[in-house]
């Protein structure tokens, strides 16, 4: 009986605390839940839009794919604030921008997507202390901006954090590349730099071989045997002069060809490796073209009228020598137009192409295997600056608004051609307050279509005037290199970057033409050596050649003379030079009066 009444002491006791222990712990659980429920979620992503200048946004709204769209105002010291419109994917990297607005301070206060797959805008525009209501639609539905499955590979060469500038671009049969370009503190103290990944990793030096003195506008190309062999100016004693360096001896070597100029070099190789330069004097601006095929240089004005600048020199496999350069007045605007001008005919011929009379500049030319020249250029009188595009297949020149927009007017378009006379171009495209992307387009499958390349809020600034920074390698893949800010708009602290295509460019197709009879090539792959067997059923003059996938002449097996009957010929992969080629795609041609035939053959 005592022992019960002690628990019931104690039981009554517990039972006198029971609710205020449980309001305690409940009230701790809820404070937790509370605690738990208020902090931040974590976040996916952050980014940020904009560059030298202020942007403001006023305005996000969801699109249709799941992507942003964002409605602002950029504001420019010295100019009038415009509206801002970006684009987004789901993971908010830019697609597009865009900026509306005049002469007055225009505001976007609301954007949003319609049912047209266009845009909507509401804002104010304000002029005289007046300020009014501005609705802006735009166009729908919105065309694909990547309309390429192309992707590449990029890397960053410099970490200098000085200015490394003018990059130019070529590859060797390997498939290497070989890049040349200035850096220093200032324009004044740049000095010559050569990088390039044929050891396997990049390995740069500085070349010396040059009288010093600041160096600029460097182009490069490749010799048969790899060699690099670069133009460009140099500013020594003899002011503006031009220069030339190759390692082909193992060394570098550098000579002074001319004294009068050396502005805008652009360098091309002939199958032999001897080097051809477009250039302009200075101060008359006269069209310049230098070649060392005779041992020595001899240098000639094959355009003496002035107004020259900015050529782009290429050879044919023919061996006769193609140059687009601007010719025109520099004011305001600029009234440049695109010239050409060959020896194709045994003398210098020039041709005006472009007679838009919109400030034409910068052209870059390419030509095909079976001649023909392919041009593109940015139109420079005023923003927004479009990319025209321009060829002579079909015996006249042809001009065509391709409808790009590049917005930045000191950067240039640059243009390959392929074996099947496509052709593809790299170029810049940015505004003043958005950072410009580096961005590929090609007609390979008989439209014109377009891919970025680069996507890193970098300012991406390509290469200036007609330099040449895209190529395209023997199995197709492309190679750009261009110079950017990596951390923003920051003078003196420019880098240059390498992009490699991870696919092949360029589509392979077999030429469909009348065909020789009983015509077979075999094996097909093959290592060694190839055979090429055919039948014809008259005399006629017949030609063999091997053709890489660029549309370059590798070799001509035979060019003469055949009666009626079957032959069988040989390729042991050899190019001209007697050098073995690497492995890859290429094309046997045959060509005779009455027969053709074009096929692709793989070497192992």
């Amino acid at each position: 009986m005592q022992n019960y009444r002690k628990g019931e002491k104690i039981l009554k006791r517990f039972t006198n605390y029971k609710f205020p222990i449980i309001l305690f712990v409940g009230m701790a659980l809820l404070l937790l839940v509370i605690k738990l429920l208020a902090q931040a979620p974590d976040t996916l992503w952050t980014k940020t839009y904009g560059g030298t200048y202020s942007e403001i946004s006023y305005s996000m709204a969801q699109t249709t794919g799941g992507g942003y769209i964002i409605a602002g105002t950029t504001r420019r010291p010295y100019s009038e604030d415009d509206i801002l419109l970006i684009k987004t994917d789901s993971l908010g990297d830019t697609i597009w921008t865009r900026t509306y607005g005049g002469d007055h301070t225009d505001d976007g206060r609301s954007g949003a997507q319609t049912k047209d797959g266009g845009y909507i805008i509401a804002g104010t525009t304000t002029y005289g202390g007046q300020q009014d209501v501005w609705l802006i639609k735009t166009e729908g539905p919105e065309p694909p901006e990547d309309t390429l499955e192309i992707t590449w590979t990029i890397q960053r060469l410099t970490y200098n954090a000085i200015c490394d500038f003018y990059p130019s671009i070529a590859v060797d049969a390997n498939g290497k590349a070989h890049i040349a370009y200035c850096s220093g503190t200032s324009q004044t103290t740049y000095e010559l730099f050569y990088l390039t990944n044929k050891s396997g990793s990049w390995v740069s030096e500085q070349i010396t071989s040059l009288p010093s003195g600041a160096k600029r506008w460097p182009s490069i190309a490749v010799d048969n045997d790899s060699s690099a062999h670069i133009a460009l100016n140099v500013a020594c004693s003899q002011r503006r002069a031009l220069g030339y360096t190759t390692n082909k001896s193992g060394y570098w070597e550098g000579v002074i060809i001319d004294t009068m100029g050396g502005d805008d070099p652009n360098l091309a190789l002939d199958a032999e490796g001897y080097a051809h330069i477009a250039f302009c004097n200075y101060p008359q601006k006269a069209l310049c073209y230098a070649t060392n095929k005779t041992s020595s240089w001899v240098v000639s004005k094959i355009d003496e009228t002035g107004g020259c600048c900015f050529p782009s020199i290429a050879i044919s496999p023919q061996g006769h020598i193609h140059i687009a350069y601007s010719k025109g007045v520099v004011g305001s605007p600029n009234t440049f137009d695109i010239w050409y001008i060959t020896n194709e005919s045994g003398s210098w011929v020039s041709t005006k192409v472009s007679t838009s009379d919109k400030g034409d500049m910068c052209p870059s030319l390419a030509v095909s295997a079976n001649g023909k020249i392919y041009l593109t250029w940015k139109e420079d009188r005023s923003a927004p600056h479009y990319i025209w595009y321009a060829t002579n297949e079909s015996g006249s020149w042809e001009c065509v608004d391709l409808g790009l927009e590049m917005t930045i007017h000191t950067m240039s378009p640059s243009i390959a051609v392929d074996g099947n006379n496509k052709t593809h171009f790299v170029f810049v495209r940015g505004y003043t307050t958005i950072y410009p992307e580096v961005l590929y387009g090609t007609n390979i499958k008989g439209e014109w279509k377009t891919a970025r390349v680069t996507n890193n809020n970098f300012y991406d600034w390509g290469t200036f005037g007609s330099i040449r920074w895209f190529t395209i390698d023997n199995s197709g893949y492309g190679h750009i290199t261009w110079w950017a800010y990596p951390d923003g708009a920051q003078e003196n602290k420019e880098e240059i970057y390498y992009a490699k295509s991870n696919q092949p460019l360029v589509g392979v197709a077999e030429v469909s033409l009348p065909t020789a009879s009983n015509f077979s090539i075999y094996p097909n792959p093959f290592h060694k050596s190839i055979s090429i067997q055919f039948s014809i059923e008259g005399m006629e003059p017949v030609t063999i050649s091997i053709y890489n996938i660029c549309g370059r002449l590798v070799k001509t097996i035979f060019s003469s003379n055949l009666g009626a009957g079957s032959y069988t010929f040989t390729w042991n992969r050899t190019d001209n030079q007697g050098l073995y080629v690497p492995s890859g795609i290429y094309f046997c041609q045959i060509k005779g009066r009455n027969t053709s035939r074009t096929n692709k053959i793989i070497l192992l």
